[in-house]
């Protein structure tokens, strides 16, 4: 699976590592594979860090990743920060945020600037 998830106890924010080809199908695993994982805190964040996938979503694609992003939030309501480095990914990745209706859903270009978005948050819950 071309995802893998470390987790950043004192911060309270859930990495998740993106690689290659990144799929609906991967997409929707790693989605349920997050909701089925026990040693995830319902109060933590989530970084997904897809500065390594080579290919978007193609339009098609952007409904069903934004339905998965809702499902997603109902376990997880805290923020979820994308990085995206391919040109033009971060804002498809802004259309997917609204399209799931989620305002603590944001994409960047820059992780540092994604962290420190996340990080008042995280902290709250500390």
């Amino acid at each position: 699976m071309p995802h893998d998830l470390s987790v950043d106890r004192d911060s309270k924010i859930a990495v998740v590592h993106c690689t290659g080809h990144f799929t609906l199908a991967d997409h929707l695993a790693m989605v349920q594979h997050l909701l089925a994982d026990p040693s995830l805190d319902p109060s933590f964040t989530f970084l997904f860090d897809c500065s390594r996938v080579d290919v978007p979503p193609a339009p098609e694609e952007m409904v069903p990743v934004a339905d998965s992003l809702r499902e997603l939030d109902g376990k997880f309501p805290g923020r979820k920060a994308v990085l995206a480095t391919l040109p033009g990914y971060s804002s498809i990745l802004e259309m997917i945020g609204m399209l799931a209706g989620d305002g603590d859903f944001e994409a960047f270009t820059n992780e540092a600037a994604a962290r420190e978005w996340l990080a008042p948050i995280g902290r709250a819950h500390v």
